[in-house]
């Protein structure tokens, strides 16, 4: 066996030890930071350079070399045993472009799978109108992209990190449209990009939409059951003056979502009513009478009230809707501060 095809291995073997002995307690913190995340994405990348191993056994059979009678039999006689990378390795060679992406660290081994598990989905779907397809890269990838690309910013307000986003999130939908294929191939590199943008969590909803949204008849025969296990989802269109919303929202979640802008709503007027009546009393104490005696706390606006008009819309970035109570009208949570 030639040294020089197994010098890979025997690199990363090296520094595997070396990382061993490293105590990354006795580094700096922001070094132990960077330290962490970087090897958290080699082990992602890694993750691809096994599957890549294991779809060579499989395809070449090289399980036979050491008496095994199946890629799945001698998986299981590894230390890390047989924990699902056959089948990963096997959805990976249907779709190179999420392949491409695992290897390249562009996506982790969690996305790579539902990315495998949605073009499946499509794949097995049946017969997509091109119409279809182009609606959902149109109205659906490129809106979740809204924020990864900086919103509807002109080009002139956009950071060059966004500026390089927009153009790579356009030449992809565009070469997505001009493909030539089939449905699922034509949405892969589409969707490895959108796997890229959003954060783990918000990924599987999405492509659950997307795909939905190619197969309408399955929508038609969802059960009530079916429609209420799925999960809500928003997004936002960029539309002339604005933004429109689009998305699934369960009934329980928009009154969880409308309870806590009721909450921040109130919030947001007793701190506009503590406001007016500290710059009202600021006005009769007069400019120069001492302040420090007198109680601005407790002032209010004749003919305000904290409810009252005088409210600005909320925040919806800092919006907890798991924590916000919508019964809470405490005004000496106001700070006039």
């Amino acid at each position: 066996m030639r040294s020089s095809e197994l010098a890979g291995i025997e690199l990363l073997e090296r520094a595997v030890e070396q990382l061993l002995v490293e105590d990354p307690a006795g580094m700096r913190p922001q070094v132990a930071m960077d330290r962490a995340g970087r090897l958290l994405a080699a082990q992602e990348r890694l993750v691809a350079a096994s599957g890549l191993a294991v779809a060579d056994v499989d395809v070449r059979e090289l399980f036979a070399l050491v008496h095994a009678s199946s890629t799945r039999g001698w998986l299981r006689t590894q230390t890390c045993g047989d924990h699902g990378q056959l089948a990963a390795s096997r959805r990976l060679r249907s779709w190179p472009a999420v392949r491409t992406a695992l290897a390249d660290g562009r996506v982790g081994r969690a996305g790579a799978d539902q990315l495998c598990a949605a073009l499946g989905r499509v794949e097995a779907g049946g017969e997509v109108q091109d119409d279809q397809l182009l609606g959902v890269l149109g109205n659906g990838v490129a809106v979740l992209l809204t924020d990864w690309v900086g919103g509807a910013l002109d080009d002139d307000l956009l950071t060059e990190e966004h500026l390089d986003r927009r153009e790579r999130a356009g030449q992809v939908l565009t070469d997505c449209v001009e493909l030539v294929g089939a449905p699922a191939d034509r949405l892969a590199p589409a969707l490895v990009l959108l796997a890229e943008a959003l954060p783990a969590s918000q990924l599987p909803a999405a492509l659950g939409q997307l795909v939905d949204a190619l197969q309408p008849e399955r929508l038609d025969e969802d059960s009530d059951a079916d429609l209420a296990a799925r999960p809500s989802w928003l997004g936002l269109r960029p539309v002339e003056g604005g933004f429109q919303p689009v998305g699934f929202l369960r009934t329980e979640d928009g009154i969880r979502l409308l309870d806590a802008l009721r909450a921040r709503t109130r919030k947001a007027a007793r701190d506009e009513a503590a406001r007016r009546a500290r710059q009202a009393a600021v006005g009769a104490v007069g400019a120069d009478d001492d302040l420090d005696g007198a109680d601005l706390d407790g002032a209010e606006v004749p003919g305000e009230s904290p409810g009252g008009p005088a409210a600005a819309w909320p925040d919806l970035h800092d919006a907890d809707l798991h924590d916000a109570d919508p019964h809470d009208a405490d005004p000496h949570d106001a700070d006039p501060h």
